[in-house]
């Protein structure tokens, strides 16, 4: 019992400033061509987020992914990546 209190109180020290969740995305609209089509890295870096967050917002439906017939790796068009920035500011 004394163990799980000193747990919390031990953990709870490094929690205090985790309640504040910001989003770490790029404020400045992406200069991507609309009709071009980007990999995962070029839109999360256009995005400013981690792939993760981008495997999120797809499976969401916030951002549309197309599927390349050469290697079958998901894309973006830049279209959507414009949409997706200017519906998440």
């Amino acid at each position: 019992m004394l163990g799980a209190i000193i747990g919390d109180i031990a953990g709870s020290r490094f929690e205090w400033n985790n309640n504040k969740k910001s989003l770490d995305m790029n404020a400045i609209q992406p200069q991507v061509n609309k009709e071009a089509r980007y990999s995962i890295k070029e839109t999360c870096a256009f995005l400013g987020i981690h792939r993760h967050t981008l495997r999120a917002w797809t499976e969401s439906g916030l951002i549309k992914s197309i599927t390349r017939k050469s290697n079958g790796r998901p894309a973006y068009k830049g279209i959507d990546i414009l949409s997706c920035w200017m519906s998440v500011m």
